[in-house]
């Protein structure tokens, strides 16, 4: 895998990091920050691969992100790593909005039935939400762990490459904090031949 990302700050000299656009135009930008005043490097580095690796392109430039495709980058984080628990995290997802179908309907990847999703989100949020929901989110699911599985020739590939993002992120936000002065940093990366570099994005 091979392409570019940036992580930028919010206003100058903030300590709120943004991942390219995402929540750049929100009224609660710290909602969406990868990083805030006090965040552990290892954790924003992590979320910031998962923000590559198991996510779309699109994600790299959107402003927004829909529960959708939240639900499609659960099921690539666990087509990347089986023993990943996201079970709680798309509960958290269920019952905002209604979910709409992907556009490709692939079977058999999600652990739990319709009918035990539904019963796990009655249990973890005390209302419930109905079959049509709790079938489309299984929908996503499948879509994401589907994309990724077509796109890597193993779950392993997948990881390794993960792992790279995640480790040279941490120089990239270590060269951002120091250098307050910037917006923030364009990265460049290739997974495959193990290229990771960065330039400095200024502000206009």
């Amino acid at each position: 895998m091979k392409g570019y990302f940036s992580l930028k700050r919010y206003e100058p000299f903030s300590d709120l990091v943004m991942f390219g656009n995402l929540g750049i135009k929100s009224d609660d930008p710290e909602q969406y920050a990868v990083s805030v005043e006090g965040s552990d490097v290892d954790t924003v580095s992590r979320t910031v691969a998962h923000d590559v690796i198991d996510h779309t392109t699109y994600h790299r430039t959107n402003y927004w992100v829909t529960y959708e495709e939240e639900i499609r980058a659960l099921g690539a984080a666990c087509y990347r790593n089986p023993s990943t628990d996201i079970l709680h995290e798309i509960l958290d997802l269920l019952g905002r909005k209604e979910l709409k179908d992907p556009p490709i309907i692939y079977t058999n990847m999600f652990y739990l039935s319709t009918e035990e999703l539904q019963e796990e989100f009655l249990g973890f949020n005390n209302f419930s939400i109905s079959k049509e929901q709790a079938r489309i989110a299984i929908n996503n699911y499948n879509y994401g762990y589907a994309l990724k599985s077509n796109y890597f020739k193993a779950p392993s590939e997948a990881q390794v490459a993960y792992n790279f993002i995640k480790d040279n992120v941490k120089c990239a936000l270590t060269y951002l904090e120091l250098e307050q002065h910037l917006l923030g940093v364009s990265c460049y990366f290739d997974t495959e031949n193990h290229i990771f570099r960065h330039t400095d994005k200024h502000w206009k």
